[in-house]
């Protein structure tokens, strides 16, 4: 039988004793390792049934159907990411962005271990970040993913950062377009993605084949004007 899933430890507000270990990073290292139980028992149950279900025309080569972005991050508002509004400064949206997106490519075949292995790892041509909500102090917050686009060196990512409040509801926070490549670091320069790690990037397209492309990409700053009359 699985285990229930960890709740949150209530109030938002950190009692400031400086409690080692955290009850919030507790709480979160918990949550991570709930969330990929289940993923593997999902996979466990696929496997299974691909074994013992012969495809038929209809389910042969069917793409995976998904109706959310994924879901690659998952954090609380810690108290040095405040700032004197009360609330997280922007400064450090990009930061649980970045996290995210090392997440991301560490589970590609990205991790800082295997850039120091093979020299292969990957760098940031451009970001565009909007601010769409306050987040505070221990507020738990999610960041999803969506593949835009690829090619055989270049990611085009779209992340969405969503808070949840106390009822459980979420809303967005903030999101970030950008343009990432494949590098090889002996020589400084672009370099096309490992076979396995293209092979990651591949089925991750597939799995979201069947989602809109996201109204925020390909945005652009300026103050909007109404026309003389």
């Amino acid at each position: 039988m699985s285990r229930e899933k960890p709740t949150p430890p209530g109030d938002y507000e950190c009692c400031e004793s400086g409690c080692s270990p955290c009850v919030w990073d507790t709480y979160y290292e918990d949550l991570n390792a709930w969330n990929a139980e289940q993923k593997a028992a999902k996979e466990a149950a696929k496997d299974t049934q691909q074994a013992t279900t012969a495809p038929t025309s209809e389910t042969q080569g069917a793409t995976p159907m998904s109706d959310r972005a994924s879901v690659i991050y998952r954090t609380h508002i810690k108290p040095e990411w405040i700032d004197y509004n009360n609330h997280m400064n922007v400064a450090y949206y990009v930061l649980i962005f970045d996290l995210a997106g090392t997440e991301l490519v560490s589970q590609m075949g990205l991790s800082e271990a295997e850039t120091k292995a093979t020299q292969i790892s990957w760098m940031i041509l451009e970001n565009h970040i909007t601010y769409n909500n306050e987040v505070v102090l221990n507020q738990p917050v999610e960041v999803r993913c969506q593949l835009v686009d690829h090619d055989s060196k270049r990611l085009h990512l779209y992340f969405e950062m969503f808070a949840q409040n106390p009822d459980g509801s979420e809303y967005l926070a903030s999101t970030l377009e950008q343009m990432a490549m494949c590098v090889d670091l002996s020589s400084r320069s672009s370099s096309p993605f490992p076979a396995p790690v293209l092979q990651q990037i591949q089925s991750m397209a597939e799995q979201q084949a069947t989602l809109a492309s996201p109204s925020g990409i390909g945005r652009r700053i300026g103050i909007r004007r109404q026309a003389a009359k």
